[in-house]
This record gives C-alpha cells, structure tokens and sequence, in this order.
C-alpha cells in the first residue's frame, strides 16, 4: 500500500505529526507518525461508535467492511488523543 497522496496534519498543540489520507480510500489505509499503544474509535457521520480496538501504531486500519461515506477516526491513549475525519469510496 503506497502513501502517495497522503496528507500529514498537526493535531492541536501536540508535537506529534499523525499522517492520514489526503482524498479517500477504499477502506484500508496506514496511520503513521504515532508509536505505540493506542485505543482506536471509529464514527461514523452521525456520531454513531461503529468500532472500538487496541492497535499498535504505526498501523493499518481497515474500513472495507463499511457502507462507503464520512468517518472519523479517533486515536487515544490516556494522555492525549486525536481526532481525523477519513472519507471512504
């Protein structure tokens, strides 16, 4: 999976740099700039939690089992945490 056409933003005041797709995706895609341990939340548009996991970042997540539309992801772990919209095709 390439990162072409990837978009990296900084969240907030953090120091941190989490990179996320720029357009769309299919439903995989790859969060980078964050290592560690991670709860990661998953809503959809309407603010509905459609999924809640541990993941280990730098990491894939995968959407494809999602009707295609607005989500946003939620990256936390204790301290801090992140918010990314990602839009699905």
């Amino acid at each position: 999976m390439a990162l072409v056409g990837f978009v990296s933003a900084f969240i907030g005041y953090q120091s941190r740099l989490i990179t996320l797709p720029l357009n769309s995706t299919k439903g995989l895609f790859t969060i980078c700039g964050l290592a560690g341990n991670f709860n990661l939340q998953v809503f959809n548009a309407t603010g509905l939690k459609i999924k809640e996991t541990a993941i280990e970042l730098p990491g894939q997540v995968d959407l494809s089992g999602y009707a295609n539309g607005i989500y946003f992801i939620r990256i936390a772990n204790g301290e801090r945490s992140w918010l990314e919209k990602v839009v699905k095709e």
